[in-house]
Protein backbone atom coordinates (compact mmCIF):
# COMPACT_ATOMS: atom_id res chain seq x y z
CA UNK A 1 0.00 0.00 0.00
CA UNK A 2 2.69 2.49 1.27
CA UNK A 3 4.61 1.30 -2.75
CA UNK A 4 1.69 2.15 -4.24
CA UNK A 5 1.15 5.80 -2.68
CA UNK A 6 4.80 6.38 -3.36
CA UNK A 7 4.17 5.77 -7.05
CA UNK A 8 1.58 8.08 -7.40
CA UNK A 9 2.96 10.85 -5.92
CA UNK A 10 6.16 10.42 -8.28
CA UNK A 11 4.12 10.31 -11.15
CA UNK A 12 2.51 13.49 -10.07
CA UNK A 13 5.78 15.17 -9.32
CA UNK A 14 6.77 14.10 -12.44
CA UNK A 15 3.59 15.67 -14.47
CA UNK A 16 3.57 18.86 -12.19
CA UNK A 17 7.20 19.45 -13.02
CA UNK A 18 6.71 18.76 -16.96
CA UNK A 19 3.62 21.37 -17.02
CA UNK A 20 5.91 23.80 -15.29
CA UNK A 21 8.92 23.99 -17.59
CA UNK A 22 8.91 27.29 -19.23
CA UNK A 23 10.80 26.04 -22.39
CA UNK A 24 9.61 23.68 -24.77
CA UNK A 25 12.11 21.72 -26.73
CA UNK A 26 11.67 21.63 -30.62
CA UNK A 27 13.37 19.33 -32.85
CA UNK A 28 13.74 20.82 -36.84
CA UNK A 29 12.73 18.98 -39.77
CA UNK A 30 12.62 19.41 -43.03
CA UNK A 31 11.38 22.50 -44.75
CA UNK A 32 10.71 24.04 -41.46
CA UNK A 33 11.62 28.16 -40.73
CA UNK A 34 11.50 30.49 -37.46
CA UNK A 35 8.23 31.57 -39.13
CA UNK A 36 6.25 28.35 -39.19
CA UNK A 37 7.35 27.20 -35.74
CA UNK A 38 6.32 30.31 -34.40
CA UNK A 39 3.06 29.91 -35.74
CA UNK A 40 2.78 26.37 -34.36
CA UNK A 41 3.50 27.02 -31.29
CA UNK A 42 1.64 30.55 -31.34
CA UNK A 43 4.63 32.50 -29.77
CA UNK A 44 6.27 35.73 -31.58
CA UNK A 45 9.56 34.51 -33.75
CA UNK A 46 11.64 37.69 -31.45
CA UNK A 47 10.67 35.17 -28.55
CA UNK A 48 12.06 32.15 -30.03
CA UNK A 49 15.13 34.26 -31.16
CA UNK A 50 15.92 35.39 -27.63
CA UNK A 51 16.06 32.17 -26.49
CA UNK A 52 17.95 31.27 -29.28
CA UNK A 53 20.17 33.65 -30.34
CA UNK A 54 22.55 31.73 -32.65
CA UNK A 55 20.45 30.62 -35.53
CA UNK A 56 19.16 34.02 -35.90
CA UNK A 57 19.72 35.16 -39.12
CA UNK A 58 21.27 31.64 -40.45
CA UNK A 59 19.69 28.75 -42.12
CA UNK A 60 18.26 26.53 -39.97
CA UNK A 61 19.58 22.68 -39.64
CA UNK A 62 17.85 19.23 -39.32
CA UNK A 63 17.82 17.53 -36.24
CA UNK A 64 19.08 20.96 -33.91
CA UNK A 65 16.70 21.65 -31.24
CA UNK A 66 15.18 24.99 -30.32
CA UNK A 67 13.81 26.77 -26.90
CA UNK A 68 10.60 27.28 -27.38
CA UNK A 69 8.80 29.49 -24.87
CA UNK A 70 5.95 27.63 -22.64
CA UNK A 71 2.55 29.23 -23.03
CA UNK A 72 0.73 27.22 -20.84
CA UNK A 73 3.66 28.10 -18.31
CA UNK A 74 3.60 31.94 -18.88
CA UNK A 75 -0.17 31.41 -18.80
CA UNK A 76 -0.08 29.80 -15.31
CA UNK A 77 2.18 32.66 -14.21
CA UNK A 78 0.52 35.28 -15.16
CA UNK A 79 -2.99 34.05 -13.59
CA UNK A 80 -0.47 33.43 -10.72
CA UNK A 81 0.12 37.17 -10.20
CA UNK A 82 -3.16 38.42 -10.98
CA UNK A 83 -4.68 35.78 -8.34
CA UNK A 84 -2.18 37.51 -5.47
CA UNK A 85 -3.29 40.93 -5.64
CA UNK A 86 -5.54 42.85 -7.86
CA UNK A 87 -4.82 45.99 -9.54
CA UNK A 88 -6.25 48.51 -6.88
CA UNK A 89 -4.38 46.72 -4.26
CA UNK A 90 -1.10 46.09 -6.01
CA UNK A 91 2.52 47.67 -4.85
CA UNK A 92 4.55 45.50 -6.90
CA UNK A 93 4.13 43.32 -10.31
CA UNK A 94 6.26 40.16 -11.52
CA UNK A 95 6.51 40.71 -15.81
CA UNK A 96 5.70 37.88 -16.96
CA UNK A 97 6.75 36.25 -20.57
CA UNK A 98 5.47 37.73 -23.68
CA UNK A 99 3.79 40.94 -21.43
CA UNK A 100 4.21 44.12 -22.55
CA UNK A 101 4.40 48.08 -20.79
CA UNK A 102 1.61 48.85 -22.60
CA UNK A 103 -0.66 46.01 -20.79
CA UNK A 104 1.12 46.65 -17.54
CA UNK A 105 0.38 50.22 -17.53
CA UNK A 106 -3.41 49.68 -18.35
CA UNK A 107 -3.98 47.13 -16.12
CA UNK A 108 -2.94 49.04 -13.36
CA UNK A 109 -4.11 52.37 -14.81
CA UNK A 110 -0.36 54.18 -14.07
CA UNK A 111 1.45 56.08 -17.07
CA UNK A 112 4.57 55.49 -18.84
CA UNK A 113 6.85 58.40 -17.20
CA UNK A 114 5.54 57.09 -13.41
CA UNK A 115 6.35 53.45 -14.36
CA UNK A 116 10.13 54.90 -14.76
CA UNK A 117 9.86 57.00 -11.66
CA UNK A 118 9.04 54.35 -9.83
CA UNK A 119 11.56 51.47 -11.52
CA UNK A 120 15.07 54.02 -12.62
CA UNK A 121 17.07 52.12 -15.16
CA UNK A 122 13.79 50.35 -16.79
CA UNK A 123 14.22 49.41 -20.60
CA UNK A 124 10.91 49.29 -21.81
CA UNK A 125 12.24 47.26 -25.05
CA UNK A 126 13.77 45.08 -22.88
CA UNK A 127 11.56 43.74 -20.46
CA UNK A 128 12.56 40.54 -18.43
CA UNK A 129 10.61 38.14 -17.05
CA UNK A 130 10.65 38.19 -13.39
CA UNK A 131 11.64 41.42 -13.02
CA UNK A 132 9.73 42.73 -9.97
CA UNK A 133 7.78 46.52 -10.81
CA UNK A 134 7.53 48.36 -8.22
CA UNK A 135 3.59 50.28 -8.14
CA UNK A 136 3.17 52.02 -4.89
CA UNK A 137 0.74 54.91 -6.10
CA UNK A 138 -2.77 54.51 -5.12
CA UNK A 139 -5.75 53.85 -7.33
CA UNK A 140 -7.09 57.40 -6.99
CA UNK A 141 -3.77 58.66 -8.02
CA UNK A 142 -3.25 56.34 -10.73
CA UNK A 143 -6.62 57.27 -12.32
CA UNK A 144 -6.42 60.96 -12.06
CA UNK A 145 -2.94 60.70 -13.16
CA UNK A 146 -4.00 58.86 -16.72
CA UNK A 147 -6.78 61.32 -17.07
CA UNK A 148 -4.38 64.03 -17.12
CA UNK A 149 -1.33 62.66 -19.22
CA UNK A 150 -3.96 60.97 -21.59
CA UNK A 151 -2.93 58.63 -24.16
CA UNK A 152 0.76 60.39 -24.73
CA UNK A 153 2.03 58.73 -22.15
CA UNK A 154 1.16 55.21 -22.73
CA UNK A 155 3.40 52.74 -24.92
CA UNK A 156 1.37 51.58 -27.79
CA UNK A 157 3.01 48.19 -28.08
CA UNK A 158 0.76 46.35 -30.45
CA UNK A 159 -2.09 48.57 -32.46
CA UNK A 160 -3.85 45.74 -33.80
CA UNK A 161 -5.11 45.12 -29.45
CA UNK A 162 -7.11 48.51 -29.81
CA UNK A 163 -11.20 48.36 -29.57
CA UNK A 164 -11.18 44.33 -29.69
CA UNK A 165 -14.59 43.10 -29.94
CA UNK A 166 -14.86 39.44 -30.72
CA UNK A 167 -12.92 38.15 -34.14
CA UNK A 168 -13.12 41.91 -35.00
CA UNK A 169 -10.17 44.82 -33.85
CA UNK A 170 -9.16 47.70 -35.18
CA UNK A 171 -5.53 49.38 -35.08
CA UNK A 172 -4.78 53.16 -34.68
CA UNK A 173 -5.38 53.62 -38.23
CA UNK A 174 -8.72 52.37 -37.82
CA UNK A 175 -7.87 49.67 -40.27
CA UNK A 176 -10.45 46.85 -39.75
CA UNK A 177 -9.37 43.21 -39.22
CA UNK A 178 -10.93 40.14 -38.83
CA UNK A 179 -8.66 37.20 -36.48
CA UNK A 180 -8.92 33.61 -38.29
CA UNK A 181 -11.02 31.09 -36.79
CA UNK A 182 -11.10 27.54 -37.54
CA UNK A 183 -12.68 26.51 -40.41
CA UNK A 184 -13.56 30.07 -41.73
CA UNK A 185 -12.95 30.19 -45.53
CA UNK A 186 -12.61 33.65 -47.49
CA UNK A 187 -16.10 33.25 -48.97
CA UNK A 188 -17.52 33.02 -45.59
CA UNK A 189 -15.72 36.29 -44.00
CA UNK A 190 -16.47 37.88 -47.15
CA UNK A 191 -20.14 37.40 -46.78
CA UNK A 192 -19.99 38.29 -42.81
CA UNK A 193 -18.43 41.58 -43.73
CA UNK A 194 -20.50 42.37 -46.91
CA UNK A 195 -17.27 42.45 -49.07
CA UNK A 196 -16.69 40.39 -52.25
CA UNK A 197 -13.67 37.80 -52.04
CA UNK A 198 -11.70 40.02 -54.65
CA UNK A 199 -11.88 42.74 -52.67
CA UNK A 200 -10.66 40.78 -49.81
CA UNK A 201 -7.79 39.41 -52.20
CA UNK A 202 -6.75 42.70 -52.87
CA UNK A 203 -6.94 43.85 -49.25
CA UNK A 204 -4.25 40.91 -48.41
CA UNK A 205 -2.20 40.13 -51.32
CA UNK A 206 0.27 38.00 -49.07
CA UNK A 207 -2.82 35.88 -47.73
CA UNK A 208 -3.21 31.94 -49.83
CA UNK A 209 -6.52 30.70 -50.03
CA UNK A 210 -5.65 28.39 -47.04
CA UNK A 211 -6.02 30.59 -44.42
CA UNK A 212 -4.12 29.88 -41.16
CA UNK A 213 -6.07 30.26 -37.75
CA UNK A 214 -5.03 33.39 -35.72
CA UNK A 215 -3.93 35.35 -38.75
CA UNK A 216 -5.49 39.39 -38.98
CA UNK A 217 -6.98 39.41 -42.39
CA UNK A 218 -7.26 42.97 -43.55
CA UNK A 219 -11.07 44.15 -44.15
CA UNK A 220 -11.03 47.64 -44.56
CA UNK A 221 -8.98 50.64 -44.68
CA UNK A 222 -9.02 53.13 -41.90
CA UNK A 223 -7.65 56.75 -41.78
CA UNK A 224 -4.26 57.01 -41.04
CA UNK A 225 -3.63 58.30 -36.96
CA UNK A 226 -2.10 61.63 -37.33
CA UNK A 227 0.53 60.76 -33.78
CA UNK A 228 3.18 58.62 -33.88
CA UNK A 229 4.38 57.98 -30.61
CA UNK A 230 7.88 57.44 -29.86
CA UNK A 231 7.07 53.79 -28.17
CA UNK A 232 5.10 53.12 -31.55
CA UNK A 233 8.51 53.67 -33.56
CA UNK A 234 10.07 51.50 -31.56
CA UNK A 235 7.92 48.31 -31.71
CA UNK A 236 8.94 49.67 -35.59
CA UNK A 237 12.30 49.18 -35.26
CA UNK A 238 12.01 46.04 -33.68
CA UNK A 239 9.87 45.08 -36.63
CA UNK A 240 12.73 46.21 -38.75
CA UNK A 241 15.24 43.78 -36.99
CA UNK A 242 13.07 40.85 -37.22
CA UNK A 243 12.49 41.89 -41.34
CA UNK A 244 16.07 42.52 -41.66
CA UNK A 245 17.24 39.07 -40.14
CA UNK A 246 13.95 37.26 -42.18
CA UNK A 247 15.70 39.48 -45.44
CA UNK A 248 19.60 37.70 -44.51
CA UNK A 249 18.15 34.63 -44.26
CA UNK A 250 16.05 34.41 -47.74
CA UNK A 251 19.89 35.96 -49.04
CA UNK A 252 21.87 33.02 -47.39
CA UNK A 253 19.78 30.13 -48.58
CA UNK A 254 19.35 31.61 -52.00
CA UNK A 255 23.29 32.10 -51.87
CA UNK A 256 23.63 28.36 -50.84
CA UNK A 257 22.45 27.22 -54.34
CA UNK A 258 25.31 29.53 -56.17
CA UNK A 259 26.41 26.80 -58.67
CA UNK A 260 23.64 24.85 -59.60
CA UNK A 261 22.67 24.26 -62.82
CA UNK A 262 19.45 25.64 -64.70
CA UNK A 263 16.61 23.72 -65.43
CA UNK A 264 13.38 25.00 -66.99
CA UNK A 265 10.59 24.52 -64.59
CA UNK A 266 13.27 23.32 -61.35
CA UNK A 267 12.52 24.25 -57.92
CA UNK A 268 15.31 22.56 -56.58
CA UNK A 269 18.93 21.65 -55.93
CA UNK A 270 18.59 19.25 -58.85
CA UNK A 271 18.25 22.21 -61.18
CA UNK A 272 16.64 26.28 -60.95
CA UNK A 273 14.93 28.38 -63.55
CA UNK A 274 15.01 31.86 -62.10
CA UNK A 275 11.50 32.38 -61.01
CA UNK A 276 11.90 28.30 -59.38
CA UNK A 277 14.91 29.90 -57.29
CA UNK A 278 12.87 33.25 -55.80
CA UNK A 279 10.00 30.46 -55.89
CA UNK A 280 11.62 28.10 -53.46
CA UNK A 281 13.90 30.71 -51.86
CA UNK A 282 10.42 32.72 -50.03
CA UNK A 283 8.97 28.97 -49.30
CA UNK A 284 11.39 28.96 -46.71
CA UNK A 285 9.65 31.83 -44.93
CA UNK A 286 6.17 30.28 -46.09
CA UNK A 287 5.35 32.94 -48.45
CA UNK A 288 4.17 31.37 -51.50
CA UNK A 289 4.95 33.51 -54.65
CA UNK A 290 3.37 32.82 -58.17
CA UNK A 291 5.21 30.30 -60.05
CA UNK A 292 6.10 32.52 -62.93
CA UNK A 293 8.19 35.37 -63.03
CA UNK A 294 5.58 37.44 -65.18
CA UNK A 295 3.76 36.78 -62.29
CA UNK A 296 5.41 37.21 -59.08
CA UNK A 297 6.08 40.94 -60.87
CA UNK A 298 2.44 41.48 -59.91
CA UNK A 299 3.03 40.94 -56.55
CA UNK A 300 4.26 43.55 -53.51
CA UNK A 301 4.54 47.05 -54.47
CA UNK A 302 6.89 48.77 -57.81
CA UNK A 303 9.38 51.04 -56.36
CA UNK A 304 12.09 53.16 -57.90
CA UNK A 305 15.59 51.77 -58.22
CA UNK A 306 16.81 54.25 -55.96
CA UNK A 307 14.66 52.90 -52.97
CA UNK A 308 16.05 49.46 -53.45
CA UNK A 309 16.89 47.30 -50.85
CA UNK A 310 18.31 44.02 -50.01
CA UNK A 311 15.19 41.15 -50.49
CA UNK A 312 13.76 43.34 -53.11
CA UNK A 313 13.03 41.14 -56.30
CA UNK A 314 14.14 42.67 -59.71
CA UNK A 315 12.86 42.18 -63.33
CA UNK A 316 14.29 41.70 -66.81
CA UNK A 317 12.58 41.48 -70.13
CA UNK A 318 14.53 39.02 -71.58
CA UNK A 319 12.42 38.00 -74.44
CA UNK A 320 11.75 38.39 -78.07
CA UNK A 321 8.33 40.45 -77.01
CA UNK A 322 9.71 42.37 -74.16
CA UNK A 323 7.52 41.15 -71.45
CA UNK A 324 8.78 40.42 -68.35
CA UNK A 325 10.38 37.03 -68.63
CA UNK A 326 13.58 36.90 -65.69
CA UNK A 327 13.56 37.74 -62.27
CA UNK A 328 15.94 37.84 -59.54
CA UNK A 329 16.57 38.65 -55.92
CA UNK A 330 18.96 42.48 -54.73
CA UNK A 331 21.71 41.05 -52.68
CA UNK A 332 23.51 43.92 -52.36
CA UNK A 333 23.28 47.88 -52.64
CA UNK A 334 26.42 49.91 -53.33
CA UNK A 335 26.31 53.49 -54.38
CA UNK A 336 25.13 53.12 -58.09
CA UNK A 337 25.01 49.49 -58.59
CA UNK A 338 22.09 46.77 -57.70
CA UNK A 339 23.70 43.28 -57.92
CA UNK A 340 21.13 40.40 -57.69
CA UNK A 341 20.99 36.69 -57.23
CA UNK A 342 19.10 34.64 -59.96
CA UNK A 343 19.38 31.63 -62.08
CA UNK A 344 20.71 32.01 -65.47
CA UNK A 345 19.80 30.03 -68.54
CA UNK A 346 23.79 29.81 -69.43
CA UNK A 347 25.07 29.69 -66.20
CA UNK A 348 22.48 28.60 -63.47
CA UNK A 349 22.68 30.65 -60.50
CA UNK A 350 25.36 33.45 -59.87
CA UNK A 351 24.89 36.80 -58.69
CA UNK A 352 25.26 39.38 -61.00
CA UNK A 353 25.04 43.27 -61.08
CA UNK A 354 22.53 46.04 -63.36
CA UNK A 355 25.25 47.61 -64.43
CA UNK A 356 26.09 44.86 -67.17
CA UNK A 357 25.46 45.46 -70.25
CA UNK A 358 23.14 42.58 -70.65
CA UNK A 359 20.91 43.49 -67.78
CA UNK A 360 20.89 47.49 -67.86
CA UNK A 361 19.22 47.31 -71.19
CA UNK A 362 16.67 44.82 -70.33
CA UNK A 363 15.55 46.13 -66.71
CA UNK A 364 12.13 46.91 -66.32
CA UNK A 365 11.07 46.77 -63.03
CA UNK A 366 11.84 46.50 -58.83
CA UNK A 367 9.05 45.05 -56.69
CA UNK A 368 9.02 45.05 -52.72
CA UNK A 369 7.33 41.91 -51.90
CA UNK A 370 8.53 42.06 -47.54
CA UNK A 371 6.33 45.26 -47.19
CA UNK A 372 7.13 47.43 -43.62
CA UNK A 373 6.16 50.60 -43.35
CA UNK A 374 9.27 52.06 -42.31
CA UNK A 375 11.95 49.56 -44.04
Amino acid sequence: MNYLKLLIFVLLLTTSLGFSQATIKHKVTEGESIYAIAKKYDVKQAAIYELNPKVKGKLLKLNIILEIPNKQRNSEEKEAVTSITTPSQAHTHVIASGETLYEISKKYKITNATLSELNPGLNPKRLKIGTLLTISKSAAELVSETTNNSDKDYIIENTQDTNVSGTENKNLDGDLFHKVLPRETKSKISKKYGITVQELDRLNPDVTNKLAVGYSLLIKKGNPSKEITTNTLEENTEGIESLSSTIDFLIEGASKNLGTRYKTGGTSSNGFDCSGLIFSTFKEINKILPRTSYQQATVGNKIEPFQAKKGDLIFFATNKKGTISHVGMITEILKDEIKFIHSSSHLGVIISSIKEPYYSKRFVQINRVLANTFF
